[in-house]
């Protein structure tokens, strides 16, 4: 299977990463084949580890250098405000939440801050999101993946 049949796939049966990674396992101990490309399900792995809200997964074509092109998997999270809301309460449920003005030198009352930022790991690029006002929060465990890409060559 392509890696534009396997989006369309996902697409259609509307599942998680980690069904899609049964059914692949599937195929592979009883038929002996991988019907899915591995980078794929290492990216859709990625996407699910982020409290398992349901993301919207495309195949694109980039173009990557002299005029070359790569296929790529793009994805988004179709609800990113509810990262935020998580992120945000864990740091209430944690007791790590900061009021804006104890570290902001703006002296703005009652503000959360958000920083958007990129993460890129050899072929794939990853979008993440992360609430500054977590004491501590400058860390992987806190940074939360929204939307990203892989490129691979089929």
């Amino acid at each position: 299977m392509s890696a534009g049949e396997a989006v369309a796939f996902l697409q259609f049966v509307e599942r998680s990463a980690n069904d899609v990674c049964k059914v692949d396992r599937f195929f592979r101990f009883t038929k002996g084949i991988n019907i899915f490309p591995a980078q794929l399900l290492k990216t859709l792995a990625t996407i699910d580890k982020v409290f398992a809200i349901a993301a919207a997964v495309f195949q694109t074509q980039l173009q990557v250098k002299n005029k070359k092109y790569k296929s790529c998997v793009r994805w988004h999270l179709r609800d990113p405000v509810a990262i935020l809301e998580r992120l945000i309460s864990s740091a209430f449920n944690e007791h790590k939440f900061q009021i804006s003005s104890e570290f902001s030198s703006f002296n703005i009352q009652n503000v959360i801050y958000v920083t958007f930022g990129g993460d890129r790991g050899g072929e794939s690029t990853t979008m993440l999101v992360r609430v500054l006002n977590r004491e501590g929060g400058n860390s992987a465990a806190y940074s939360l993946p929204v939307r990203g890409w892989c490129c691979m060559l089929l």
